[in-house]
């Protein structure tokens, strides 16, 4: 597979390497793993963000490119007929393979989203379960204290 103008992007960055390739479904188990940690799901959700963000870009810029070879080419008449359409079906070839990137990118942003939910709604939980705890030791200490008082009196 040749290398697009997005995975040229993205390689400077070993994170989003790695996020582009989980979308792809090409990460082994220990990176997809390692993505969906807790401690690096804000990371994981971040660089989805980018990546999403650049395979928009490249579409606008592949519109453009796309309207102005159009013009250029059919400028030629015949001559620039047949370029034309070799041009405008590897641009449909580029297209149909960053369409399914991208499905792949909203699926694991989708996913990463969910798992932020789920590990805070378990964090609210632990901390709620920790007031709790602390609630009935303060009141077993106002009792013991009540039951002092009562004692003295």
């Amino acid at each position: 597979m040749s290398m697009t103008t997005g995975e040229a992007r993205h390689t400077d960055h070993p994170l989003r390497e790695l996020v582009a390739c989980d979308a792809r479904g090409r990460a082994t188990e220990e990176e997809a793993a390692h993505l969906r940690k807790p401690e690096v799901l804000e990371h994981w959700t971040d660089a989805l963000h980018e990546l999403l963000t650049d395979i928009s870009a490249q579409f606008q810029e592949r519109k453009a490119a796309l309207k102005r070879k159009r013009i250029e080419c059919l400028a030629r008449g015949e001559a620039g007929r047949q370029e034309w359409y070799e041009y405008s079906a590897n641009n449909e070839k580029w297209k149909a393979g960053a369409l399914r990137f991208k499905a792949g990118l909203e699926k694991s942003m989708r996913e990463a989203k969910r798992r932020e939910h789920e590990h805070k709604q378990r964090a609210v939980a632990e901390e709620r379960e920790s007031l709790h705890e602390v609630l009935e030791d303060v009141r077993v200490r106002i009792e013991r204290i009540e039951k002092k008082l009562e004692e003295r009196a």
